[in-house]
């Protein structure tokens, strides 16, 4: 049972002295149950500052130290169309008011749709924070004669992935163990093979906005600089098209 929060309190609370981490997911691939499966009874419902958006928070022991869980709202993508998936992306980018920015990820893909799982991982992963994947649903992969090679994904990814059934408790250690030791040392950005000529496009469009210091109350990154590019009626480039104007439009047009 969760212990709901009284009304007004938000993720302002949330203790800075032990690790966050984020978990991270598409709808449906039982990211909430492993949540549950991690933290247990030691849960609490909160809200993000200035919005109405739920937030889980839970507590996980491994060994002799705690590190706070944040269940993020489940998204397909960081270009965020959708309220909960505006939460998520700047709460995992560490741009929410008094919430503090996740020192890791814990990835939730389903291992029986992976292509379209492996979408918002790629994204998550190319801003370098400290992740694993927790592979979900691989029973119903496997009866669908689908079979992963863990190792094979994990070189693919740049990251660790662990297979999960958090039901059945199974993985849930190795997990455990696997994002303890990925918090503990240098974590490198994933490096995509875009073509060549998009790739020099995203570098000097995120140097041009970077150079113009568009007033959005941070810098965006080489990721959003290729979401831009991409995806020219999404709320982050109608954001920053707010923020920086015509100087903005004539740095996108080259």
């Amino acid at each position: 049972m969760t212990d709901a929060r009284p009304a007004g309190e938000s993720t302002r609370s949330l203790r800075r002295d032990r690790h966050v981490v984020a978990l991270l997911g598409n709808p449906n691939t039982g990211k909430s149950t492993l949540f549950t499966a991690l933290t247990g009874t030691r849960q609490k419902i909160a809200n993000y500052p200035g919005v109405t958006v739920e937030a889980k928070v839970g507590a996980m022991q491994f060994e002799n130290t705690e590190l706070t869980v944040i269940d993020l709202p489940g998204t397909y993508s960081l270009a965020a169309r959708s309220p909960d998936e505006r939460v998520a992306t700047e709460a995992l980018l560490g741009r929410l008011d008094e919430t503090p920015k996740p020192d890791g990820v814990i990835l939730v893909v389903d291992a029986s749709s992976l292509d379209r799982n492996l979408y918002l991982a790629t994204q998550v992963l190319e801003f370098g924070l400290p992740s694993v994947i927790a592979l979900t649903m691989v029973d119903v992969a496997k009866t669908r004669g689908i079979s992963i090679d863990l190792e094979k994904l994990s070189r693919a990814m740049g990251c660790p992935v662990v297979a999960v059934n958090a039901p059945r408790g199974e993985g849930l250690a190795e997990l455990k163990v696997t994002l303890h030791r990925e918090l503990h040392r240098p974590r490198q950005a994933l490096v995509l093979d875009y073509p060549e000529d998009f790739a020099r496009a995203v570098e000097t469009l995120h140097g041009k906005l970077v150079e113009l210091g568009v007033p959005l109350g941070y810098t965006p990154t080489k990721p959003e600089a290729l979401r831009l590019l991409v995806d020219a009626s999404g709320p982050l480039f109608e954001e920053v098209a707010e923020a920086g104007g015509e100087a903005f439009l004539r740095a996108l047009e080259g």
